[in-house]
């Protein structure tokens, strides 16, 4: 405070708020005394709290928000506020107070500069706001893709997803709550502009189960889960591609075919390309084909596809049935009688798998000489050739033996006599 030299003025410089109030001003002389009293109002220009600038307001879209302006000052300043347009310029009323309000939610719209404007009669201050808007990421599944996935055990699979917000979102993928890939080389992930996708390379039983594609901004965090169904293609414990079966005639065999896989495959038998017919005889139980009893027709190319949803797997058998050899005829022996001095033939034919082989014989003694032939042939019948003739046939599946009697018809007594008659020089008679 400074006082002039004449006491007419009272100087406060600056003035401060606690200089505010009455003041008197006295004058006396020797004929009394004059008082005059003053209302000192000191006023405070506006300020606006906090001094440095907080930097942008971020806000979630669909969320309340708030943007705050308090302002200090005597008189008490009002508070108006006003948004920028595009270009920073127009100033476009929006509200009063010392908060603007957003309480049905905040849009992107609601996104800009606000300008908050304190005034009282000692002046005004402004300041600027910036209002960002989040927009919580969402988050699909690539093409419409359905939730559960099937993956063919030894192929790759692919899962995809795609997200959007602001900003733009980061994509992660999770299995069983941690990051997918991380410690999994099998496991690999490709990101993109606003999509991801999670890449199974030759995908394992243990692969199925839930897979979670995350997408996360400040707007917060969106998910989609995958399920994979892991399908194991069938496949059998023989290694054999082909196998030979080789069967007696009349006695049972077995085809196995011990196929595995998830899902349990299905079992068809075909014979000859043809699917294997039921019968008597022919049974399938826990995928192997049983044939009580085997015959001629059971010979043949067999084939066991086993079959599922991840794919089909066959395995052959080649099987030849051995019959025992069947000579052709009636089962007694054959009586055959010849002429002395002429020709005859001994027939005998056989049949059976693998084909026969024959071989002869003359009361025991082998005839080797007419082995492997289907006949013996006498061109000059003498009379030691009498007697029992036996044909074989053998054959991996057994030995079969026919016996033909071959009487010699005509004696040596007219020969004999005649050599006598000689010697007696007589006449021959007949």
């Amino acid at each position: 405070m400074q006082l002039s030299d004449d006491g007419r003025v009272l100087t406060l410089s600056p003035a401060r708020l606690h200089d505010g109030g009455r003041f008197t001003c006295v004058a006396f002389s020797e004929a009394g005394t004059a008082e005059l009293n003053i209302t000192l109002t000191v006023y405070v220009p506006p300020s606006i709290r906090p001094a440095a600038d907080p930097g942008p307001v971020v806000a979630v879209r669909g969320h309340p928000a708030r943007l705050a302006c308090e302002a200090t000052g005597v008189p008490a300043p009002t508070v108006s506020w006003f948004k920028t347009d595009a270009h920073g310029f127009a100033r476009v009323p929006v509200g009063t107070g010392p908060f603007l309000d957003f309480t049905d939610g905040i849009s992107t719209d609601h996104e800009g500069c606000y300008i908050c404007l304190a005034e009282n009669e000692a002046g005004s201050q402004e300041r600027s706001v910036v209002l960002n808007v989040l927009a919580p990421p969402t988050v699909e599944r690539t093409d419409t893709a359905e939730v559960s996935v099937m993956a063919v055990a030894g192929h790759n699979a692919s899962l995809s997803c795609t997200a959007a917000g602001s900003p733009q979102p980061d994509i992660s993928w999770l299995r069983r709550g941690a990051l997918a890939g991380k410690h999994e080389k099998r496991l690999l992930t490709s990101v993109g502009k606003g999509a991801s996708t999670l890449t199974i390379l030759d995908v394992e039983a243990t692969d199925a189960g839930a897979y979670l594609c995350v997408a996360t901004n400040g707007g917060g965090v969106a998910a989609v889960e995958y399920r994979i169904d892991v399908v194991v293609p069938p496949h059998v414990s023989s290694t054999n591609a082909t196998a030979e079966e080789v069967v007696l005639a009349q006695h049972p065999f077995s085809l196995p075919c011990d196929a595995d896989g998830d899902p349990l495959p299905s079992i068809a038998w075909y014979h000859e390309g043809l699917p294997v017919p039921r019968d008597s005889l022919t049974t399938v139980r826990a995928g192997w084909l049983h044939v009580s009893a085997a015959k001629r027709h059971h010979a043949g190319h067999y084939v066991c596809e086993a079959s599922n949803v991840g794919g089909a797997v066959r395995i052959a058998y080649n099987v030849t049935v051995w019959e025992r050899p069947q000579i052709i005829g009636p089962d007694s022996p054959v009586r055959l009688s010849a002429v002395l001095g002429e020709s005859v033939q001994l027939q005998c034919s056989a049949t059976g798998t693998p084909t026969p082989v024959l071989s002869w014989s003359n009361d025991g003694r082998a005839l080797e000489a007419f082995n492997a032939t289907e006949s013996v042939t006498l061109e000059v019948v003498r009379e030691e050739d009498a007697g029992i003739y036996a044909c074989t046939a053998a054959n991996q599946a057994g030995v079969t033996t026919r016996e033909m009697v071959l009487t010699v018809l005509g004696t040596l007594v007219a020969e004999t006599t005649a050599a006598v008659v000689r010697v007696q020089n007589q006449n021959l008679l007949f």
